[in-house]
């Protein structure tokens, strides 16, 4: 589906235009299987889903004030203490990969809620622990490098 992410979309928002309840059907589907991956760890396909509903936004099937909605409920996931770092890391890295899409229209038109969202994603990554990036970079070299 990534390939051809804006080809279905544009055809839900086509479908949308002749039969209104038919957005709101595929939106139903669409939030109960991204809840469901999620729920199954499949981040990887549950990224693809929301990458879809952003593009969703440019066919008219879902308002930028709900988008902006659902990218703030991402965002105030990165706060939560109760789930590891690297699910936190998701929910940021979801909320910016969603920006090429739908960034330009937020920045239109909810420029300040915009830049509040991409404030708490910078703190959000300025507080993440970073012990991990001490083991990839060693003043010593490696045993694999020749001198």
């Amino acid at each position: 589906m990534p390939d051809k992410l804006t080809v279905y979309s544009t055809l839900v928002g086509l479908l949308n235009a002749k039969k209104y309840n038919f957005g709101g059907e595929i939106l139903e589907k669409l939030l109960a299987k991204l809840n469901e991956l999620m729920k199954d760890n499949d981040f990887d396909h549950a990224l693809y889903i929301v990458i879809f509903l952003s593009d969703l936004v440019n066919c008219r099937v879902i308002t930028l004030e709900s988008f902006v909605d659902f990218l703030k409920d991402l965002i105030d996931c990165t706060s939560s203490t109760d789930m590891p770092q690297v699910r936190r890391d998701w929910f940021a890295y979801a909320f910016l990969h969603c920006l090429p899409w739908v960034g330009h229209e937020i920045a239109e038109k909810k420029g300040e809620d915009l830049n509040v969202m991409l404030a708490d994603i910078e703190k959000y990554l300025q507080s993440r622990n970073r012990d991990h990036v001490k083991v990839c970079v060693s003043p010593q070299k490696h045993a694999f490098v020749k001198n």
